[in-house]
């Protein structure tokens, strides 16, 4: 179906009354609902529970995002305090962002005559995506996930582009959009992250009852920057041997630690001389002489 945002959230309410929501009934949602997801209270997903939605797809490990995200969250969260929560940027904010880096880049020295043609022939990587222009339409068509509603959020399902279809991840997507473009898969220059928590949480994953992409990040700030960079949604999550403290409880919650911490100290056994025992010797008959 497609609705505005608000009518959605009547409907919603009134089938979740009807009985509607359940089982033996299917619900999808389109982009315009479907992106809005992370801005709208955790009680209109609860009117949502097994929603199917297509929601377009952005990237959100870069450092350009993770930046604009933490300003985006901080000026939102002063001017609606009580939506602080509820203050990630959609993909609609990304593009109205672009929108204005796009028109602002090409108003430099030209006329309004040659604004369009100037805007038209522009190229660079957006916060949306790649903002560059075919007959006068975005030449790259985006990438939709196919999402559904559970809990207090949404998991993903799966991937779809106009050009390469249904994948599971998003990793096998440009997987096959590197076969397709240069006949082979060209080894990526990623960074090797490993270690025991890292392992640890990929082990956990697999015991999820669901498929959770995930991307890792190398962070080098300190600990507290880290917890802070999820609160204000840079990241995430985070994964590492963090301490749990309770400052860091005012900011994110932390999973149940799988180790033990605490101060120890090694030091040099002495021996207990009262525990000592009496050492006998039995003389050998071979031993002694003969008077």
């Amino acid at each position: 179906m497609q609705f505005s945002l608000q009518s959605a959230v009547l409907l919603f309410e009134k089938a979740k009354q009807l009985g509607m929501m359940d089982k033996g009934h299917v619900w999808i949602v389109t982009d315009e609902i479907a992106s809005l997801l992370d801005s709208v209270d955790s009680s209109i997903k609860y009117n949502m529970q097994g929603v199917v939605g297509i929601k377009t797809n952005f990237i959100e490990t870069t450092k350009t995002f993770r930046r604009f995200k933490t300003r985006f969250r901080r000026i939102y969260g002063l001017q609606y305090l009580e939506e602080e929560e509820n203050s990630s940027p959609s993909i609609f904010a990304l593009r109205a962002y672009d929108t204005i880096w796009a028109i602002a880049g090409a108003m430099k020295n030209v006329t309004t005559k040659e604004l369009s043609q100037k805007i038209a022939s522009t190229s660079f990587q957006g916060l949306s995506g790649m903002i560059e222009f075919k007959n006068s339409m975005l030449s790259q068509p985006p990438t939709f996930q196919i999402i559904n509603v559970v809990g207090k959020s949404y998991r993903e399902i799966a991937f779809w582009s106009p050009r390469f279809g249904f994948s599971e991840s998003l990793i096998k997507h440009s997987d096959m959009k590197e076969r397709i473009e240069n006949g082979s898969i060209q080894e990526r220059n990623e960074t090797q992250i490993s270690g025991f928590s890292i392992d640890v949480f990929e082990a956990a994953v697999k015991h999820l009852p669901y498929q959770l992409p995930y991307v890792f990040v190398p962070f080098n700030g300190s600990y507290d920057e880290l917890v802070q960079q999820v609160y204000y949604k840079g990241l995430d999550a985070a994964v590492g041997d963090i301490e749990v403290v309770a400052d860091r409880y005012h900011f994110v919650e932390f999973s149940q630690p799988y180790v033990s911490s605490g101060i120890v100290m090694v030091v040099t056994v002495k021996p207990d001389k009262l525990k000592e025992k009496w050492m006998f010797m039995k003389t050998s008959p071979k031993a002694c002489g003969s008077s």
